[in-house]
């Protein structure tokens, strides 16, 4: 019988934090990346991954807490796998995101540059207007929560830190639901937004293999609970349409399962960092990569830019097309193909757009940036959630003579290791 080897176990100080929410603790001329460790602490740590250069573990005892470590708010914060630095002061959060994006684009983009500005998010907790859930149905009761750290085990909970109070409040109702009798568990993924009125709307998402029965059970139950304005387990090709956000006297719609960004306040801040710098532009033509329902670019139309969104997703594009026609704009059209095919089609067209607004996927643009550089836009507005993809695509980009104008960080989801970035680029 051939024995495992065992991880071993190490004992060290963490030094600094990584993208991805990891301590950095170096041991015997090796770099660890270490689940739970905030810069300072001294721990012990089990080794998970070991590489010739590397290796991962995560904390199992803190053997002397940091300087900077602060109780934290959150009863589940030892289980839950959904927040990093709940204990971590957000001064300290906040210049940690932004040595993510600057040293990102020192190492891969090989360009020395400083933001000029970093927002904080308005509020460090109750930001979310939007959380997905895991939950099992058993005996005669739900449980709903997270996973806990490193498992697919559920923790179940009544209160999320980070939630909006009308998704605690329909949290402590979901627990208190009474359903019919079951002899097996079954799991279900429970989607909550809170929309612009408070109200809450639902989806539920099941297993195939779960009976309709117990799918019928659950939406039922859920349907007892006052603040859920809409219920729903399936996604159609014209989905009902509600109200989740105004901004610039303009409404904004949205839809069951639709992403949206979670941090209401946030997104007010970049939409208006966007909006004044368009301004000092005065763009003719605008074209938004990426553009789902219009959240970066409706309001640009509104201040008199002719504009021509690109999303692929045909449920954005209806929702785009009714925010287009709710708020009364002429000089704005949304266009349901994949940005990747728009940029191949655009580059032999004779009218350049003034501007380019990308906010992709955390891949970032991939192959489709040679097709971007094709464009010959005046500028580029590059909104990223991953550094790293950021600096790549910005690298290949100041390789075509673009040089960057501008950079900013946006908190939008305080106590993780998540950041927004926004990125000007021009042409000399």
């Amino acid at each position: 019988m051939i024995k495992s080897k065992l991880k071993p176990v190490i004992e060290g100080t963490i030094e600094a934090v990584a993208f991805g929410g990891r301590g950095i603790l170096k041991h015997d001329g090796k770099v660890f990346f270490v689940e739970g460790g905030l810069p300072g602490d001294r721990v012990r740590v089990q080794v998970t991954k070991e590489k010739k250069t590397f290796g991962e573990g995560y904390v199992t005892t803190l053997l002397e807490p940091s300087e900077i470590r602060t109780p934290s708010p959150c009863i589940y914060s030892d289980q839950c796998g959904g927040c990093q630095w709940l204990e971590a002061p957000k001064a300290h959060q906040d210049n940690w995101k932004q040595e993510f994006i600057t040293s990102a684009l020192k190492r891969i983009a090989k360009v020395d540059h400083s933001l000029e500005t970093f927002f904080s998010s308005p509020d460090a907790l109750h930001y979310r207007n939007r959380v997905s859930l895991k939950g099992i149905y058993t005996k005669s009761y739900l449980k709903v929560g997270y996973y806990r750290q490193r498992s697919h085990e559920l923790i179940a909970i009544k209160t999320c830190k980070i939630a909006e109070n009308p998704i605690n409040q329909c949290l402590e109702q979901v627990n208190r639901l009474d359903l019919p009798p079951t002899e097996k568990d079954y799991s279900f993924d429970l989607d909550l937004q809170v929309l612009f009125d408070g109200r809450i709307m639902a989806f539920l998402k099941m297993e195939s293999s779960s009976p309709k029965k117990v799918q019928a059970n659950i939406l039922r139950a859920l349907e007892k609970i006052p603040s859920l304005s809409t219920i729903s387990s399936r996604l159609t090709e014209s989905p009902q349409l509600h109200l989740y956000d105004e901004q610039f006297g303009l409404q904004y719609f949205t839809y069951q399962g639709q992403f949206q960004q979670v941090n209401r306040k946030a997104n007010h801040i970049l939409r208006e960092t966007i909006a004044t710098y368009v301004a000092e532009l005065k763009p003719r033509l605008i074209v938004d990569l990426f553009c789902g329902s219009g959240n970066l670019s409706l309001h640009l139309a509104h201040d008199g830019c002719e504009v021509i969104g690109i999303e692929s997703n045909p449920r954005s594009i209806v929702t785009a097309k009714h925010n287009v026609r709710h708020n009364k704009l002429t000089n704005l059209d949304y266009l349901c193909l994949s940005s990747e095919d728009f940029l191949k089609d655009y580059a032999s067209r004779s009218a350049k757009p003034d501007l380019v607004m990308i906010d992709p996927p955390r891949r970032g643009l991939e192959e489709s940036i040679s097709d971007l550089v094709a464009m010959e836009a005046k500028a580029i507005l590059y909104v990223s959630c991953d550094p790293n993809t950021l600096a790549r695509d910005i690298g290949v980009l100041q390789s075509h003579g673009y040089e960057i104008q501008k950079g900013i960080g946006f908190d939008f989801f305080p106590n993780t290791y998540h950041v927004e970035s926004l990125v000007v680029l021009k042409k000399p």
